[in-house]
């Protein structure tokens, strides 16, 4: 799975060149007839894991985030919270994370 475009996004020294890579990586998947594969990850040791396996791009989810705290899939997890999991996730590699972030009320019993 690894491929030219990933020691391309190794050497990009600023945010910019991240948010490029993004796009590209849309791009790419949008015009493309290939299948591409996005590696779920929960914490930053997944990321890092999946980076280096080859994958053009991370799947983070409520689901593993509420996992990796420790709490249900019911909105038990603070919307503040969410973004903290994220950002663990994104941390350890430049990979562009595509987040379902469609939870995080704090309150089980709240529907969005």
């Amino acid at each position: 799975m690894q491929d030219q475009s990933q020691s391309v996004l190794a050497n990009r020294p600023d945010h910019s060149a991240d948010s490029s890579a993004a796009e590209m990586l849309a791009a790419e998947v949008c015009s493309s007839n290939q299948l591409s594969f996005l590696m779920k990850a929960h914490d930053a040791l997944s990321a890092a894991i999946a980076d280096r396996a080859g994958f053009k791009g991370l799947w983070a989810s409520d689901l593993s985030a509420a996992r990796s705290l420790g709490y249900r899939v019911a909105n038990e997890a603070s919307w503040s919270q969410l973004p903290d999991v994220v950002e663990r996730i994104v941390d350890p590699t430049r990979l562009p994370v595509l987040v379902d972030g469609d939870g995080g009320f704090g309150n089980f019993n709240a529907r969005p």
